[in-house]
């Protein structure tokens, strides 16, 4: 799965444990681990000049100063990179103890900018860092770095934030809300199953609360003209009988299709469906299985183009203590598997089908559903089939209806 891992250095607490993280996750993948440090020699410098005019007296001559400037430039370079190889050597003992293959590497610049280009620019599976580095302090949510690499870097980013191993039997715990990300995110999930034999978990959450608050806002601002318009009595009163049981069965069979997924590949999983906000439920969730991670895809089913991080995903990763797995991966689960939990035929459509010959109809059927999925439905009726037979099936559609009842 991960071949090539990038781990951020810089000997802080957090750091020392995504080390350990990623040889752990190295050793069960046969991946290489690169050791990388990034030092700041212009930043010290625009520093340095900064505060010249603060030096004593005796150092604010011409010649005095030019010369402790050369002094101070050749001290912050070369002590910058010795202290960088000097990070880097930790990790390549750590690594060499477990006989995991290292490569060390020492960039200048701004932290989070090199790191991310080398991350992206790079042929790393996988971006491991520590959640705060050497300025953490107490009320920190992420640290500065872990954040902008978050929402910028565009591989798999795992932040470790707990000195915690992925030790055998321990519950793992998989977001799912439908996309193809969520479902890369649970294939990871599995592979990390087997190989550590953890216990799988996935959860997926509904929010059947959003509308009541949406409607009493309209209900505040609706003109009486506009709600014999918008209908809004009636609209508010299908809301309360149908969207609740509605969301719950979608994203209910976005956990069935997650079992059959973990079924195919022979990995037990528990599924478990909740109701509320969804990063809310999740962080309340992780204090019932103290996961030892959680895996969230990048972007969710309401991700488009301009989005650098799904609103979920960011929630746990600046609220979560648990680390999290940002994943890139996408896995689009087979045509017959979603159809046979998300798509439903009305009886008019069962009908015309049933005019097919037998040997045609399960094909027929499969490209009926497939049609009516890309339009947007959940629901074959039997004008979205005579539609799609129309498209598909130019010539059909009138020798089934010259049969018709």
């Amino acid at each position: 799965m991960w071949r090539e891992i990038l781990v951020g250095l810089d000997n802080s607490l957090h750091s020392l444990w995504g080390m350990e993280v990623a040889i752990a996750l190295a050793r069960a993948f046969d991946a290489r681990v690169t050791g990388c440090h990034v030092y700041a020699v212009k930043l010290h410098d625009s520093r340095f000049k900064a505060m010249e005019y603060t030096l004593p007296e005796r150092y604010l001559r011409d010649g005095e100063l030019e010369r402790q400037r050369e002094v101070h430039n050749l001290l912050i370079e070369k002590g910058m990179q010795i202290i960088s190889d000097s990070y880097i050597d930790v990790a390549r003992r750590r690594c060499e103890e477990f006989q995991v293959p290292f490569r060390g590497l020492s960039l200048e610049g701004k932290n989070y900018r090199r790191l991310v280009e080398e991350g992206n620019g790079g042929d790393y599976d996988l971006v491991v860092l520590g959640s705060h580095g050497m300025g953490a302090v107490e009320d920190s949510l992420i640290g500065s770095v872990a954040a902008r690499c978050a929402r910028m870097m565009r591989k798999d980013l795992l932040i470790v934030k707990e000195e915690r191993p992925i030790r055998k039997g321990t519950p793992l715990l998989v977001c799912i809300d439908g996309s193809p990300y969520s479902y890369g995110a649970l294939s990871t999930g599995m592979e990390l199953a087997r190989k550590f034999d953890l216990h799988l978990h996935a959860v997926a959450v509904y929010d059947p609360y959003f509308h009541y608050v949406a409607f009493n806002s309209i209900s505040r601002v609706l003109s009486e003209e506009g709600a014999r318009v918008f209908r809004f009595r009636e609209q508010e009163e299908l809301h309360r009988t149908i969207i609740d049981d509605g969301l719950a069965r979608i994203y209910g069979s976005y956990l069935a299709i997650s079992k059959e997924m973990a079924k195919e590949r022979d990995i037990p999983i528990e599924t478990h469906l909740l109701a509320g906000k969804a990063y809310q439920e999740i962080l309340g969730f992780l204090k019932r299985i103290d996961p030892c991670l959680i895996i969230a895809g990048r972007f969710g089913s309401h991700g488009d183009d301009g989005l650098d991080i799904g609103g979920t995903t960011e929630n746990l990763l600046l609220k979560g203590g648990t680390s999290i797995l940002v994943s890139m991966r996408r896995v689009f689960p087979c045509e017959g598997l979603i159809r046979e939990e998300t798509m439903r035929w009305t009886d008019g459509a069962e009908r015309l089908l049933r005019k097919a010959p037998p040997f045609a109809r399960g094909m027929a059927r499969g490209a009926i559903e497939n049609y009516a999925r890309k339009k947007g439905h959940t629901v074959v009726t039997r004008s979205v089939m005579e539609e799609a037979i129309r498209v598909l099936m130019p010539g059909h559609l009138e020798k089934l209806l010259g049969n018709d009842d």
